[in-house]
């Protein structure tokens, strides 16, 4: 009987080492020994030149390092060619697919559909199923942060905002910012001009010396477009800058106060490991201030310190949930009333429907 209890003993001991040994060799076959997992990025523009894809490329860097992924980027990708561009990526063995612009969400669902074993990631994407993730974020909560800067520098009350087009994404950014401004400045004014394209330098370029020619008040100016045409404008003329996407202030660190940030790297890294772990979610993310991957650039030295206060506390209220950026009241360009005291303005119109612009805002 004690030879049988020692020989049972060994049994389980043995078998418990083995199931110890088997867990340790599938975690090192999966993350040392086989092939790193290929990742698929397209751009519709260059990784290295334009602040949005600059932004996502310097996210998914980190992101491939922390998981050993092998990253296969593609730039400069039309949408005609964006299925062809997919099909290869998926030929050449990539698992994982990152689309970085809006324009080739058609693409993305029909080659998804096509290929429900690969998982794709599409930026400011409006439909998530299955195997594809659309995902956007708060980065309206930045830009009003962002405003108070602006509103609490300026001297003249007049500052610029160039940008693309008016969608709401767009104009949820200039009324954000345009309420952060106001905040700190009841008396300024926004002026905005359009250019109508997203990453068309010289056009930026154009667009923001008409409107400070036009406006030669402004002496702080704000953007929302993929490129550093408007900063490199408005740094050459001496007006302050808030630039958008990436932290400027290397670039211009005579005149950019502070950035509107994206921190992809949290974001890749969390949903992209857990669809590798079989944990992919096929749904619509819209994160926010208490993620931190939208976040503001450390502030240069501004003219009034004590507005440093205001908005490390409207930031902490906003990481919280204690206030976000549309509650009311809040007042239109003619000074009526569009949202009541106490209420907030529902995601669907802010991220679907939004149209109308708040108090301050002065359009060409």
């Amino acid at each position: 009987m004690k030879r049988i209890a020692i020989l049972a003993g060994c049994i389980l001991l043995l078998a418990i080492a083995g199931i110890f040994l088997t867990s340790g060799q599938g975690m090192e076959r999966e993350t040392d020994n086989h092939k790193p997992v290929k990742v698929g990025i397209v751009m519709i523009g260059s990784r290295s030149e334009n602040t949005w894809n600059e932004a996502h490329w310097a996210g998914l860097e980190k992101t491939g390092q922390k998981l050993k992924l092998s990253l296969v980027c593609e730039e400069n990708v039309s949408t005609a060619s964006c299925a062809a561009v997919l099909e290869r990526m998926i030929q050449d063995g990539c698992r994982v697919i990152v689309s970085t612009s809006i324009d080739f969400e058609p693409a993305v669902q029909k080659v998804a559909q096509r290929n429900p074993a690969v998982y794709f990631f599409q930026a400011t994407g409006i439909q998530g199923h299955a195997n594809v993730a659309a995902y956007t974020g708060r980065m309206y909560q930045m830009r009003y942060l962002a405003g108070i800067v602006a509103g609490s520098q300026t001297e003249t009350q007049a500052v610029g905002y160039v940008t693309t087009q008016p969608i709401p994404e767009v104009i949820r950014g200039i009324d954000a910012f345009a309420l952060g401004v106001r905040k700190a400045n009841p008396q300024a004014r926004i002026y905005v001009k359009y250019t109508q394209d997203w990453s068309d330098d010289s056009k930026a370029r154009q667009v923001t010396r008409e409107l400070l020619d036009a406006q030669p008040d402004i002496d702080v100016l704000s953007m929302h477009l993929d490129t550093y045409g408007p900063l490199e404008v408005a740094d050459e003329r001496g007006v302050y800058t808030i630039g958008c996407n990436v932290d400027s202030r290397q670039k211009y660190p005579d005149t950019c106060l502070t950035s509107a940030i994206w921190n992809w790297e949290i974001f890749y890294t969390k949903y992209i490991r857990e669809a590798l772990n079989g944990k992919f979610d096929g749904r619509n993310y819209i994160v926010g201030a208490d993620t931190g991957i939208v976040g503001l650039a450390p502030l240069a030295s501004l003219r009034k310190p004590e507005a440093a206060q205001l908005i490390a506390d409207m930031q902490e209220k906003l990481i919280s949930g204690e206030y976000d950026v549309f509650y009311g009241p809040i007042r239109g360009t003619s000074g009526n009333l569009i949202v009541e005291a106490g209420e907030g303005v529902p995601d669907q119109i802010l991220f679907e429907e939004l149209n109308w612009y708040v108090e301050g805002v002065v359009l060409p």
